[in-house]
């Protein structure tokens, strides 16, 4: 039953950035439209896509992290000694981390390109719809801090 629960937790939840997200960029274009030219109207599978990969790849990471916090806790919270021994165990940690980066890397950069193709190739037309976006963000997060 929590595994029903926790799907549907997460296929609102992407469903739901996706589609903020999709309504904001198209607002910009319908805005910027009437200056700049060759900007596209996004396509929401778009923004699908790019919110579950991140959220997939965020969510591997976090697992980690939880898996190894619980690991921690459990062994009575170990100092790290560096000795010959764990120090092969600990590279695999450097290495599954610079996988989950990289992987989160190329996320960003297929992201990155797809918003950039979206307004006509103006990579700082991108930068301040963003920037606007994130404005927008902290506003609204603020709210409740002003009430």
């Amino acid at each position: 039953m929590s595994t029903v629960f926790v799907t549907a937790v997460a296929l609102i939840l992407l469903y739901g950035i996706s589609f903020c997200r999709w309504a904001f960029h198209c607002a910009a274009i319908k805005m910027l439209g009437k200056r700049y030219h060759g900007l596209t109207k996004p396509h929401c599978l778009f923004f699908v896509v790019n919110t579950s990969a991140w959220g997939m790849w965020l969510a591997l990471g976090g697992y980690g992290v939880f898996q190894a916090m619980k690991w921690w806790v459990s062994a009575g919270q170990p100092a790290f000694v560096a000795e010959a021994a764990s120090m092969t165990e600990s590279l695999l940690h450097v290495a599954v981390i610079v996988a989950l980066g990289g992987m989160l890397k190329l996320t960003t950069r297929n992201n990155t390109l797809g918003m950039t193709a979206l307004y006509g190739g103006h990579q700082g037309l991108t930068f301040l719809v963003r920037l606007v976006g994130i404005l927008i963000m902290l506003l609204l997060g603020a709210i409740p801090l002003l009430l």
